[in-house]
């Protein structure tokens, strides 16, 4: 993604979000597909984009 923004000269603007529990003895699988795939990470984006 980087290298695409420099050919075009955009700025590359990331965000990261939490996804995992390390303190666990357990990992669990529950949700995680909704996780890291549902549109909440594109509205976060969407709005910063709007503020810029």
């Amino acid at each position: 993604m980087q290298s695409v923004c420099d050919f075009y000269g955009f700025d590359l603007y990331d965000f990261l979000v939490t996804g995992d529990v390390l303190s666990e003895d357990k990992y669990e699988m529950e949700g995680f597909n909704d996780a890291n795939h549902n549109m909440d990470k594109f509205y976060i984006a969407l709005e910063i984009a709007k503020r810029i």
